[in-house]
């Protein structure tokens, strides 16, 4: 699997058991500000975007920080994020309501 356990071996103090908990602790932080922030851009953008695609593109940003963040991952999480990559390419590309070029 991908380990990420360097990244926080360079970067944080302490025992590798305090580094997983501080790195832990650092995960949560991040989650619980991007489903803030897209709680409040939604909020700001309710006209301009429909609710479908904002919920779909915060999906992506969320799983792809619970990735990076994350100690230890198998190679096979990340067919999730790459089958939500190919939803959202969908969409831009058949979007019906583009304008023509």
């Amino acid at each position: 699997g991908d380990c990420f356990a360097r990244l926080y071996n360079l970067i944080l103090p302490g025992t590798i058991e305090q580094q997983i908990f501080l790195g832990r602790i650092i995960q949560v932080i991040l989650l619980f500000g991007l489903s803030v922030a897209g709680i409040l851009l939604y909020k700001k953008w309710k006209n301009k975007i429909n609710f479908f695609d904002h919920s779909l593109g915060m999906l992506y940003i969320i799983l792809i920080t619970f990735y990076v963040t994350n100690v230890y991952i198998f190679r096979y999480y990340l067919l999730s994020a790459l089958c939500i990559s190919a939803v959202i390419c969908t969409k831009v590309l058949f979007n019906e309501g583009r304008k023509e070029i």
